[in-house]
């Protein structure tokens, strides 16, 4: 007969298998859901799709182009894996999406794996996911669903996570461990460049402050990795080709940090994005730096400060960056999902009081709120026609880019999307007042799009038409 303390254990058992297969349906669903009939990103996202089908079409490998002119603003490995999606689906948006979806299993994978070693807890793991999957900036703001570098680029990231927490907490061998973390680091920086070597620097800088100098000695072997990996390609471009030098170490490493291309003015964008609850709820933040804070003066839990250091590494570094975008704060995202999981993992089952419990609960609430919400875009999504529009003519033929700057009303980039012509027209170019820009668009500019059978495409953020960035399909042809 089965005892009674076999019978507990296989229902525990059960219960986290049964647990387990729901949090991965879950998942599974936001990660694959609506790909295909979310709107196309039409800057960056449509940049990356005529990149990867040109490079599919010609079967250049090693030397990207962007309208048949040599593009090498970001390093290849995304590029590469999408050739495989594409000889598989055919250049369809589900064959360019595709990775980023696998790309979000393996950082959900990543994530909850580096809370379960750390906590020893499914229930810990599980927050984590949740954590991702509530995060709409991640979903669906140049994240997931948006066939660029960032989520390939996180996957790794996050891999990299998971080795450093192992590593802290004996879950693997050094020379297995920092040979894992070369690989993840040399993967991201061939994804991303020098950004995708920040939790490495993180992991680095904490060994240095806790003085661990045989740990240290043996992280040369890390860099050796990721170096043997990353600067092939790098070296190549910059000595065989005219502007692979100036495309990927000046324009995407010097001069973001030096002169800037977005949000120059303003050091704190990050700290206004964190606080306006962009990537998740601000509470959850504030609440999972305070509590990691108390728990690294008062345990010294080296996981905990690790995972602090690589935060502020990573938001330093892009703080200090003069070029900012809401994007760029995701490779500090991570290290904050991990602190926020163990923070409300703590106060949910805290015997100190019953306040603290209440507050890791509702905490969890507030998530699952977001995480509805998030389901239920994914749920209602449909085609966008205009968005269609933009696709099918992409898929038709290559393009240029249409750049109108409102102030001087003139033409700097011209895209071409077979017959018609897209209109690209950014409101921070305005010299004029915000007010006076809009009146100038709305009363001058678009009615002389539109009177040619033109069409509003896409206008970002939030559908409004005072928003920073237009984009009008026309089959106007402007002089």
């Amino acid at each position: 007969m089965i005892k009674a303390d076999e019978k507990k254990e296989l229902r525990e058992l059960v219960a986290r298998v049964l647990l387990g297969l729901i949090a991965l349906s879950v998942y599974l669903f936001f990660s694959f859901a609506s790909i295909e009939s979310l709107p196309i990103d039409p800057v960056d996202e449509s940049t990356h799709i005529t990149v990867s089908k040109e490079m599919y079409r010609s079967g250049e490998l090693l030397r990207p182009t962007l309208n048949g002119i040599e593009y090498f603003h970001k390093p290849p490995l995304k590029f590469w894996i999408t050739q495989l999606s594409l000889a598989l689906f055919g250049e369809t948006l589900f064959a360019h999406r595709l990775v980023d979806s696998l790309a979000m299993l393996l950082l959900g994978v990543a994530l909850a794996g580096a809370m379960f070693l750390w906590c020893d807890s499914i229930a810990a793991a599980l927050l984590a996911a949740l954590l991702i999957v509530s995060s709409e900036a991640l979903l669906f703001h140049h994240g997931i669903r948006n066939a660029t570098q960032e989520a390939l680029q996180l996957s790794f990231q996050a891999l990299t996570y998971l080795t450093a927490v192992a590593l802290i907490k004996g879950r693997i061998e050094q020379i297995r461990g920092v040979l894992l973390l070369g690989l993840a680091t040399g993967l991201a920086m061939l994804t991303k460049s020098i950004f995708g070597a920040l939790p490495l620097i993180g992991y680095t800088l904490f060994l240095i402050l806790r003085r661990e100098y045989g740990s240290l000695r043996l992280l040369q072997w890390s860099y050796l990795l990721a170096g043997v990996i990353a600067l092939p390609y790098f070296i190549i471009t910059i000595l065989t080709t005219t502007h692979g030098f100036q495309k990927l170490v000046v324009h995407e490493v010097w001069q973001r940090f030096h002169t800037g291309y977005n949000n120059t003015s303003n050091p704190l964008f990050y700290f206004d994005q964190v606080l306006s609850g962009v990537y998740l709820p601000s509470p959850i933040i504030l609440i999972a730096l305070i509590v990691s804070g108390i728990e690294m003066v008062r345990s010294r839990d080296r996981v905990t400060t690790f995972l602090i250091i690589s935060f502020l590494v990573n938001l330093t570094l892009i703080s200090i960056s003069q070029s900012r975008l809401p994007h760029y704060f995701f490779s500090a995202l991570l290290p904050l999902i991990l602190l926020s999981s163990k923070s409300i993992f703590e106060l949910g089952k805290s015997v100190r009081g019953n306040y603290s419990r209440l507050l890791g609960w509702s905490c969890s609430g507030y998530l699952l709120v977001g995480v509805i919400m998030n389901a239920q875009t994914l749920i209602s999504a449909r085609p966008n026609s205009a968005n269609e529009l933009v696709a099918q003519a992409l898929s038709r033929s290559d393009r240029e880019i249409i750049r109108i700057g409102a102030a001087e009303l003139s033409l700097r980039e011209r895209i071409r999307l077979g017959e018609r012509e897209a209109i690209h027209m950014r409101y921070r170019e305005f010299k004029a007042a915000p007010r006076k820009g809009y009146q100038v668009v709305r009363k001058r500019i678009l009615p002389r799009m539109l009177k040619g059978g033109g069409q509003v495409i896409a206008v970002l953020p939030g559908g409004r038409i005072r928003s920073e960035e237009l984009y009008v399909i026309s089959n106007v042809r402007e002089s």
